[in-house]
């Protein structure tokens, strides 16, 4: 009951269900993984875990802070006469341009959430899951690829949920929230069931 309570506050306020443009590949996934991440956070009652994120966004205001300094820089040391600043300032950038790029690509590509999910019971430490998403166009096939490890024993399981856009949004633009939830739930146990056994 709690959960259909969830859906009904968060994603039909004032009882009219949230709509999107089913045409706009950027609007169907960011909607979709709010769904997903809603089920993981508020239903499943798992804590997200940032620190990817964060450091991502710790290296992007390194590139922000060189960037600044290199224009101040160059505005207060007049090129030529002081050029080695600006060179300094332009190949530091670039080469944390590099760093940033290539962390997101091999560290954050394609993350939704890393969150960890706490065992039932409480015997156990949880369950640490790593969910990625991806929108391939043109055939508008959404995929879910949940990773779970079971912190106590080590052990990991990897589950991939690939579903027609169509299948998760009606022909109103209307997100079926609960429909996307049981197939999350579905994946959710067997996972967790292969590893705990």
């Amino acid at each position: 009951m709690a959960e259909q309570d969830f859906w009904d506050k968060n994603w039909k306020p004032d009882g009219v269900p949230v709509k999107i443009d089913k045409y706009c590949g950027a609007n169907v996934k960011n909607f979709i993984d709010d769904c997903i991440r809603d089920t993981f956070l508020e239903v499943f009652k798992a804590k997200g875990k940032y620190c990817k994120q964060d450091f991502l966004s710790f290296l992007q205001f390194i590139c922000i802070v060189v960037a600044i300094l290199s224009f101040l820089g160059d505005k207060v040391y007049k090129y030529p006469i002081h050029h080695e600043w600006l060179v300094y300032g332009c190949v530091t950038y670039y080469a944390m341009y590099i760093i940033l790029m290539t962390y997101q690509f091999f560290a954050i590509n394609d993350l939704l959430l890393t969150c960890l999910e706490p065992e039932v019971t409480g015997l156990d430490k949880g369950f640490l899951w790593n969910i990625r998403t991806k929108f391939q166009l043109p055939e508008a096939q959404y995929v879910v690829e949940l990773d779970c490890e079971n912190i106590s024993t080590g052990k990991i399981n990897h589950t991939t949920i690939r579903r027609s856009a169509g299948k998760w949004i009606n022909g109103d633009g209307e997100i079926l929230v609960r429909k996307i939830y049981k197939e999350l739930k579905t994946s959710h146990d067997q996972i967790i069931g292969k590893i705990t056994n």
